[in-house]
């Protein structure tokens, strides 16, 4: 594992049952229950909210597999969500096997503060209308969404990801704040119409990247991007 700081003890959810079924299912996650892993490829169909404490951490490894992302979203975040909730993904690939709406992370709003930690994650293969790994549209200064990634073999790749909408391929941003850290690749992302990886629509958004940035073969829409370190990335205006 990376930067993990799970203390549960780790639960292997059963081959062939949905995770987020399993997840929502009677006790199977909760506060002293929330480190998981998959032991062969899985389906991710039902959707899961950090609106309790029972539901605020989550950990799961992959193992080197496959999570088909079979539903629209993965976690949807909002205003009942509990404030500084937490995701570690690590060791795992999401792709799709059919046009999906919106987002993997979605999060409408509200003042909240929303931790994912990516370790050897890779987003491939997504397609749907609006920002296919992450959404936001929430308020600038209060709603608040800090993505970690690893550094080198241990970072995070999204590539040939599309959107048929005015959503970008992999992040879509209305306000909010969004900061990214270590390193992300940008792979071979596209829209029909605005940006390709990432698209901002309104000027009071801010989405920052510190550590290495890599866009290939991806465009960039954006109203106002921050980068507090060396970065690769560039901005293409609207189309």
């Amino acid at each position: 594992m990376f930067f993990s700081s799970a203390t549960s003890a780790q639960t292997t959810i059963p081959q062939g049952t949905d995770i987020g079924t399993y997840l929502n299912s009677g006790t199977n996650w909760s506060a002293t229950n929330y480190n998981f892993s998959i032991g062969a490829a899985a389906t991710w169909r039902n959707v899961i909210y950090f609106n309790s404490a029972a539901h605020s951490t989550l950990t799961l490894d992959g193992g080197g597999n496959t999570v088909t992302r079979a539903g629209n979203n993965v976690i949807i975040y909002n205003g009942s969500s509990v404030n500084n909730n937490s995701v570690t993904l690590s060791n795992l690939t999401f792709s799709q096997t059919a046009n999906s709406g919106s987002a993997i992370f979605y999060n409408s709003g509200g003042s909240i503060t929303s931790n994912v930690l990516l370790n050897n994650v890779t987003f491939d293969g997504l397609a749907g209308a609006f920002g296919n790994v992450f959404y936001m549209n929430g308020t600038t200064g209060s709603t608040i969404m800090n993505v970690t990634a690893g550094v080198g073999a241990n970072g995070v790749v999204f590539s040939n990801s599309t959107s048929s909408g005015d959503g970008a391929g992999v992040i879509s941003m209305y306000a909010g704040n969004m900061t990214f850290n270590g390193d992300l690749t940008f792979n071979s992302n596209r829209t029909d119409n605005y940006g390709g990886a990432i698209s901002m629509y309104q000027s009071p958004g801010v989405m920052t990247f510190n550590g290495t940035t890599a866009p290939r073969h991806s465009t960039i829409t954006s109203q106002r991007i921050t980068s507090a370190a060396p970065s690769t990335s560039g901005a293409a205006p609207p189309r």
